[in-house]
């Protein structure tokens, strides 16, 4: 009877830690802050936090949002938080300081303030810019710039909410004049796309006589150069011989690349296999 009960409780342990895996629970600024620099700045991702009180209404409501990683990027492109504010005080061993409070740094105390009904949970979305700016040390205060509140009445779902905050444009340089396309494939996960009705799969022609272009991803998407790049019309007549690069093979395509947050700007460049 003892095992039977022990290896129930070890079952129902891995199968909750399973369930609610992706989803950190937080206790306060200087921890979540930790999280941040366990990745090294220029990988670093944005994050979406649910501040909630322990009661048993906000807990139902948490629940039946849900909160939870299902239809989102995954762990590697988008952090999932849970804050519970109304006993962080008292979880910690030591002097709770005021560089402790994160819903007040992100103006959650105030946002509850401002409206004559208490909603929970409230959903905090912070761009990767949030996380690159912590840089080395735990006790800054990073930007604020893009950090935005869900607002229920006004968006219904926040998952679609979080998607929409998620895209992001990539500017596509290239230092020798070719015409080319780039070809992204959506996360048909992404049900923000899936509410505007837009295709998973667009491709871009980028212009060589412009300084550069412009492709909308979100992270977790991948791309890659999907055509051979080649001199446009008036560049060609004013060579009269120019070297081609070599079209892609099923042997030998492009190399697919995956759109991250913190990814601004990219650079394309020929390698020594004639791939892009």
């Amino acid at each position: 009877m003892a095992s039977s009960y022990y290896l129930s409780l070890i079952v129902t342990y891995v199968f909750y830690g399973l369930s609610i895996g992706k989803v950190y629970e937080l206790y306060h600024r200087d921890h979540f802050h930790d999280e941040m620099q366990d990745v090294p700045k220029g990988m670093r991702y944005a994050a979406a936090i649910a501040f909630y009180n322990d009661t048993k209404t906000c807990n139902a409501a948490k629940d039946a949002l849900p909160f939870t990683d299902n239809k989102l990027p995954s762990v590697d492109h988008l952090f999932l938080g849970q804050y519970e504010f109304s006993t962080s005080r008292d979880r910690v061993w030591y002097n709770y300081v005021d560089h402790l409070d994160l819903p007040k740094y992100l103006g959650v105390e105030e946002y509850m303030n401002s409206k004559e009904q208490c909603e929970c949970p409230i959903i905090v979305f912070l761009p990767a810019s949030y996380a690159d700016d912590i840089e080395d040390d735990y006790l800054r205060n990073p930007t604020l710039d893009g950090v935005k509140i869900w607002n229920s009445e006004e968006e219904s779902d926040w998952k679609i909410w979080t998607w929409k905050n998620l895209e992001k444009k990539l500017k596509i340089y290239m230092d020798i004049p070719y015409d080319f396309e780039i070809t992204v494939n959506h996360q048909t996960i992404n049900t923000y796309l899936q509410q505007q009705g837009k295709k998973w799969t667009k491709t871009y022609k980028v212009n060589a006589l412009l300084s550069h272009a412009e492709i909308t991803v979100f992270p977790g998407d991948t791309f890659y150069i999907s055509s051979d790049p080649e001199l446009p019309a008036p560049l060609k007549r004013a060579r009269k011989k120019t070297q081609k690069a070599k079209k892609p093979t099923p042997s030998a395509m492009n190399p697919v690349y995956t759109a991250h947050s913190n990814m601004n700007v990219l650079n394309v460049v020929q390698f020594d296999d004639d791939t892009w």
